[in-house]
């Protein structure tokens, strides 16, 4: 990886810190998934929401797409929570299903970032995140 790459990872990571996690993955409808993502997305991250999340993720069809989505989204609400061992449990869970979901990969770098703040684990997921697109 050139000097250029490296250095604009870097300067990622850096508004990481400054910028919450908020790769929310998209969810159409009415369904409880569509709501856990209005909620990751709007950065409301109270307990009825992740109750929400969690309901659709145990009792809902959701189809592979939405599970992973509903992963996520749950993930970035325990973020905004400070919970952050939680939220990276939940994309690593999102990671399982589809190892190259880029959201699930950008908000585990924003959530070791945040969590750390040193970088060293969040470096790698920022370049891999960029080169998944």
């Amino acid at each position: 990886m050139n000097k250029a790459v490296k250095f604009a990872i870097l300067a990622g990571s850096m508004l990481a810190v400054a910028v919450p996690a908020s790769a929310a993955i998209t969810v159409l409808g009415t369904s409880r998934a569509a709501s856990c993502y209005q909620a990751a997305e709007n950065a409301v991250p109270t307990r009825r929401n992740i109750d929400v999340c969690l309901a659709a993720l145990e009792d809902d069809p959701l189809t592979r797409r939405e599970r992973i989505a509903t992963h996520v989204n749950l993930g970035i609400l325990y973020f905004f929570n400070q919970d952050y061992d939680t939220a990276l449990a939940r994309f690593d869970t999102a990671l399982t299903i589809d190892p190259n979901e880029p959201e699930a990969v950008l908000n585990k770098a924003i959530t070791y970032l945040r969590r750390d703040e040193n970088g060293s684990e969040a470096l790698p997921l920022f370049s891999r995140a960029i080169d998944m697109g």
